[in-house]
């Protein structure tokens, strides 16, 4: 009898010894997290081995990220990144290889170096540049009806651009939203402590006294004449990060871009002189002989305009305000023929 409960308790000992303890709901929790983890990195690297060859333009790309990453410099550099979230709020971050970036176009923050070199590599490490342009669902190819924008990312690196964009949320591309997520993580961590402006009028002014970047400042003007029909002197100048570009028309359409990069005092002169006219304070429309629309935007605050031949309407109608329109163009203009055949120009 003896024997036999020394055997019974060895046995349970071994039992005990062999099985341990259930695992925990955590411990359950965790492993199936990771697994999952797992599972989206194969399928990462999955795509990343089905990625077509460069194109010339991909090549390119590709040659200034390579020297980008081995100097840890760059002339010119800008990422961005535009999704939607699980509640379809958009979540936007630019980047500026200045060192600063805009968290959801309302706050500016400082970008520390270190981070820029490291979203270089992680772009390089998702091979970016053989991305296609968009991903979508068999559902979506081809119909006008239902398209969606749900993620995007461009990436501007010395005179070479790159982006990739998702359209409808079946068959997302893991690849493009981890780089994604990589890069709206820099604005949720360093942007709510950002600086904001109160007004179009503070932010045009704060860039011209030097306290915001010159980068801040967008602005497009298009000009064509009333006449539908005719493409004569019609034009349209766009200001963004710090470059102007200028199209002309003509009756074979848009010519392609003259850009030409601006100094900081160049942006600065500009946004002085239209925060001295208070577009804010400005009708929504006025009075021209040409058809212009004309949009004024710094972080989140934004003022467009239409002029033209409206009915009932002349160019003493809205008198003072008239004339202050008539000079925010007239500064326009001036930019617009300083740099139309400016050496630089591309």
């Amino acid at each position: 009898m003896l024997r036999t409960l020394t055997a019974l308790l060895a046995l349970s000992l071994v039992a005990c010894t062999t099985t341990g303890p259930a695992p925990s709901s955590a411990a359950r929790t965790a492993e199936s997290r990771e697994e999952r983890e797992r599972e989206r990195e194969r399928e990462r690297e999955k795509e990343k081995e089905s990625l077509t060859p460069a194109t010339p333009e991909d090549a390119a790309f590709e040659r200034a990220l390579d020297t980008a990453r081995s100097r840890k410099s760059w002339n010119d550099l800008r990422i961005d990144a535009d999704c939607q979230d699980q509640t379809q709020l958009p979540r936007t971050v630019r980047l500026y290889g200045s060192g600063i970036g805009i968290w959801n176009h309302q706050r500016l923050f400082t970008v520390p170096r270190e981070t820029l070199i490291d979203l270089l590599a992680e772009v390089d490490r998702a091979r970016f540049s053989r991305l296609p342009d968009t991903f979508e669902s068999d559902e979506g190819e081809g119909e006008e009806e239902g398209f969606e924008l749900t993620c995007r990312v461009g990436v501007a690196l010395d005179g070479t651009e790159k982006q990739a964009q998702q359209i409808l949320e079946r068959e997302e591309s893991p690849v493009l939203k981890a780089l994604a997520d990589h890069i709206l993580d820099v604005g949720e961590k360093l942007g709510p402590a950002g600086i904001t402006v109160t007004s179009l009028e503070d932010g045009l002014e704060k860039i011209a006294r030097g306290e915001l970047a010159p980068e801040l400042l967008t602005l497009q003007l298009l000009r064509r004449p009333e006449d539908a029909h005719s493409s004569e002197g019609g034009w349209m100048l766009r200001i963004e990060s710090g470059e102007a570009r200028l199209s002309r028309i003509s009756d074979a359409g848009w010519s392609a871009p003259r850009r030409i990069r601006l100094s900081a005092a160049d942006v600065a002169g500009l946004a002085g002189a239209l925060a001295g006219v208070r577009p804010s304070d400005l009708p929504a429309n006025l009075y021209s002989t040409w058809y212009q629309d004309l949009q004024i935007d710094v972080l989140n605050r934004t003022k467009s305009i239409q002029a033209r031949q409206f009915a009932r309407m002349t160019p003493e109608t809205h008198g003072e305000k008239q004339q202050r329109f008539d000079q925010l163009v007239a500064a326009l203009e001036a930019l617009e023929a300083r740099f139309r055949n400016a050496p630089g120009s591309r």
